[in-house]
């Protein structure tokens, strides 16, 4: 087996470097502030979209913008068909994986770096208290 885009496998240089591209993607179309005009437009349009099967298509999208892993997928494939090369639903599917990862080292660092940064603050204001 070869390793390249034109063998059966790919450059891990290039699925690493893909995923970071579709992390980048997915978080900037779900969670970022400045794409929080269009999920709350893609809400509105599931609130006002007929109940049952009709609407689902609507709530669907709507839910699907909201989450990282979900968008971090389809970036992934977007992605990775754009990138040169054979096999790309293979790489795609390589790259969605690695995104995933990505996603849940961003929210571990994120979620325990504001935790530090905060008891951090939280001692220091304590320290001034008791020196003051």
């Amino acid at each position: 087996m070869t390793r390249g885009t034109i063998g059966a496998v790919p450059l891990l240089e290039e699925v690493l470097v893909i995923a970071l591209g579709a992390e980048r993607v997915a978080r900037a179309i779900s969670t970022d502030e400045f794409s929080a005009p269009l999920r709350a437009r893609l809400d509105r349009w599931a609130e006002s979209s007929r109940p049952g099967p009709s609407g689902a298509p609507a709530r669907l999208i709507a839910e699907l913008a909201h989450c990282p892993v979900c968008t971090g997928w389809w970036a992934s494939l977007a992605l990775s068909a754009a990138w040169p090369g054979r096999r790309r639903v293979r790489r795609g599917v390589s790259v969605a994986g690695a995104q995933v990862l990505l996603t849940l080292l961003e929210r571990l660092v994120s979620e325990r770096g504001r935790a530090s940064i905060h008891d951090a603050d939280v001692s220091a204001a304590r320290s001034r208290r008791l020196g003051a």
